[in-house]
Formats: C-alpha cells, sequence, structure tokens
C-alpha cells in the first residue's frame, strides 16, 4: 500500500509541465468561450436542420413533374439554408479557435488521429519516465505491476528495460 502511495506521489509531482500549462490558463476566459462555442454549435445544429428541410423541399419540388418551372422559390430557400449554414460553421470554427487559445488546448490537433495518438504517446512516456524515477526507490517487480495496470506487458518491459 505504502509502495503504491510513493508510485502515486511520485507520478504526480513528475508532471510540472501539464501544471505549468494549467496555471497559464485564464479558466473564466475558458468557461465562456466554451459557453459560447455550445451556443454556436446548438445554433449550427438548428441550421443544418433547415438546410436539410430546404434541400428536402426543393427536391420534392423538381420531383413534381406539374410544378417544375415552379420551383425557384424553392431552390433560393434551400440556397439561402445552406449559405446560413456555412456561415454558422464557421462561427464554430472560429470559436473553437478562441477556446483552444484561452483554454490552453489545441482542440483541433486533439481531434485529429494524429493528434490523438501522439498525446497518448506523450502520456505513456511521462508515465513510463516517472516510473523509471522510481527505480531504486521501489522493486522493479512492484513497478511492472504499476505499469501493466496502463500499458501492456510488451510496453511495461520496453518503458522499465526489461528483458
Amino acid at each position: 500500500m505504502k509502495l503504491a502511495i510513493a508510485i502515486s506521489l511520485a507520478l504526480v509531482f513528475a508532471l510540472p509541465s501539464f501544471d505549468a500549462m494549467r496555471s497559464a490558463v485564464d479558466y473564466d476566459t475558458c468557461h465562456s468561450d466554451l459557453d459560447t462555442l455550445r451556443w454556436r454549435s446548438d445554433d449550427a445544429a438548428t441550421k443544418a436542420e433547415a438546410a436539410s428541410d430546404a434541400e428536402r423541399q426543393y427536391k420534392d419540388c423538381l420531383d413534381d413533374s406539374h410544378n417544375r418551372s415552379g420551383c425557384s422559390l424553392d431552390r433560393s430557400h434551400d440556397e439561402s439554408a445552406k449559405d446560413d449554414l456555412e456561415s454558422a460553421l464557421d462561427d464554430v470554427a472560429s470559436k473553437v479557435r478562441s477556446v483552444s487559445s484561452s483554454c490552453g488546448f489545441d482542440l483541433a490537433a486533439a481531434a485529429s488521429p494524429d493528434g490523438a495518438r501522439l498525446r497518448y504517446e506523450r502520456t505513456k512516456q511521462r508515465y513510463c519516465n516517472s516510473l523509471n524515477g522510481m527505480k531504486g526507490i521501489a522493486p522493479l517487480d512492484s513497478l511492472y505491476k504499476q505499469c501493466r495496470q496502463a500499458m501492456s506487458d510488451q510496453e511495461c518491459r520496453v518503458c522499465l528495460g526489461i528483458k
């Protein structure tokens, strides 16, 4: 039990870069920007629904062979709804950039497959560094068991330098 507590404390103190990043964040601005992002996302969702409805109405008009010539108003509504949606999506993208800045977290990079993989690799590396910092303090088999709670056998062997 004491060993697990010592390892946990070592892990907490081994992450100063995360703490430094957190202290640079203005959480009031981050919160406000996230609220605005939620509002803009809701607005974009409403506009996407309107664009879908307008497109369906225009296609229905075109499918009605008796009314083909009277579809110009439906076409205009369809184009306008899609323009409104594009504008709303631009607002969302702008606010994503603002949130990334104010919250100290790059949402666009994090959402990419490469970003998620890189974050996972950095987290594993910080964890390995913490475990390796405990060598000589804790028995290697205890560090290995602790490691196995988070990573595969092969990853832990590489991390801890076990053959």
